[in-house]
């Protein structure tokens, strides 16, 4: 997962031509990564490039992170809701209510469910 999530965003970035400071936002606002913002202002502050371009690259980060967290929240629980049971193949509405049956009412040892319809 660690792999997909820095491989999908260093991609998008190299195709949307985004610089150092956008690529970590959108690493960290894709991914629900927060502590890379940290992380990559210390490292885009070792650079040996002019303050300058580093206060633009780091005054970047906050923009793509702000962009793509909408999509790393909202995105990723419609995708699993909608396209992850398509493509693991299962009936969601189903095996929900199939668990529901199998969890309610008389547990195991006499103990009751805190479930109520």
């Amino acid at each position: 997962m660690c792999v997909a999530c820095l491989l999908s965003a260093f991609l998008a970035a190299k195709l949307a031509g985004y610089n150092v400071g956008q690529a970590a936002g959108l690493l960290s606002g894709a991914c629900t990564i927060s502590a890379v913002l940290g992380v990559a202002s210390d490292s885009i502050n070792q650079l040996g490039i002019p303050d300058d371009q580093k206060q633009a690259f780091i005054k970047a980060m906050p923009v793509a992170y702000a962009v793509s967290y909408l999509f790393g929240t909202a995105g990723s629980a419609w995708f699993l809701a909608s396209v992850g049971p398509k493509l693991l193949r299962v009936n969601l509405a189903k095996e929900c209510a199939d668990y529901e049956a199998k969890m309610g009412g008389q547990l195991e040892g006499g103990e009751l469910s805190a479930y109520r319809s």
